[in-house]
């Protein structure tokens, strides 16, 4: 800035010699005046080259700056992506999502059912973070997360884009669990190619199945959607998973949904009750690991 300032006060200098030579011109001898003009010229000549060389060099250090800004930023998020697990804030569509990220590899993006938190999902983090760069957060009016307000589900659709923007997830592999596989699968409806696979668990097509009343923003974002009608639109591969024993949202639900996707997989998790993965991980992990197999 100071260099910025220093060759504007040359030129300006430039100028003023130029201006008095002009002056000058009109009051002196054709000797004097050729005399007058000689050394304006080589003065102005001089101030011209030292203010080029000044902006020059601020040119070159504004470019420095810009360079280290960027290599900064990139050793910023080159620590976060340590594989490392560590939790932090991360502000999308203007409200401030509890993030948790662990691993390193292909990434994977859980999601929590309603009342619960990305806590409620670590079985399946814990599981999976030694094999893939996994990312869990907590769903708008959840856990650590702000609640902003009034939404709806395609809100909450386009926090999880949001989100793969900010941590530069590419075509991630989403387990979504109940109100988390709402979420997923509206998500693939309206962007098909931004998944490389969707594991849906304890899921429903529509209307909200939570024992709770619509009586705050999460409930009244989940009573009325519908990810029926345009199922047809999420042509990914899909796995689908219930509980034989899930009275939330029952198999025949599950199979409602897989019914309707056209690359999709259904399995029933046995002795499972809605939180499947809990309650029979062995099975669900099996699945899970064949289905991603698949997927590599």
């Amino acid at each position: 800035m100071k260099k910025f300032r220093k060759y504007t006060a040359i030129i300006i200098a430039a100028l003023f010699i130029t201006s008095c030579l002009s002056a000058c011109g009109s009051k002196d001898t054709a000797s004097s005046e050729t005399s007058a003009v000689t050394a304006a010229e080589t003065a102005a000549e001089a101030t011209a080259k030292e203010a080029s060389k000044a902006l020059e060099e601020n040119t070159s250090e504004s470019k420095e700056g810009n360079e280290m800004t960027n290599q900064s930023a990139a050793q910023d998020t080159e620590l976060k992506r340590d594989g490392e697990e560590h939790e932090e804030m991360t502000e999308v569509n203007n409200v401030r999502l509890s993030v948790k990220e662990a691993g390193s590899g292909r990434d994977m993006i859980l999601i929590h059912g309603r009342t619960l938190s990305k806590e409620d999902m670590d079985p399946l983090f814990q599981r999976y973070k030694n094999q893939y760069n996994v990312v869990s957060y907590d769903v708008r009016g959840h856990g650590k997360t702000e609640s902003s307000g009034e939404f709806t589900l395609d809100d909450l659709s386009d926090d999880l884009v949001g989100l793969m923007s900010v941590y530069h997830l590419e075509n991630p592999i989403v387990i979504g669990f109940s109100m988390g596989s709402y979420i997923a699968l509206r998500t693939a409806e309206r962007n098909p190619n931004l998944f490389s696979g969707i594991v849906l668990i304890g899921t429903r097509g529509g209307r909200t199945s939570s024992q709770w009343s619509a009586t705050d923003e999460v409930g009244r974002a989940l009573e009325s959607y519908d990810n029926m009608t345009d199922a047809p639109k999420a042509t990914l591969p899909v796995l689908v998973l219930t509980g034989e024993n899930d009275t939330i949202n029952p198999p025949d639900e599950g199979k409602k949904v897989a019914d309707a996707l056209p690359n999709a997989v259904y399995k029933v998790v046995p002795g499972a009750e809605h939180m499947a993965y809990e309650g029979n991980p062995d099975f669900v992990f099996e699945q899970i690991d064949e289905f991603l197999e698949r997927l590599n």
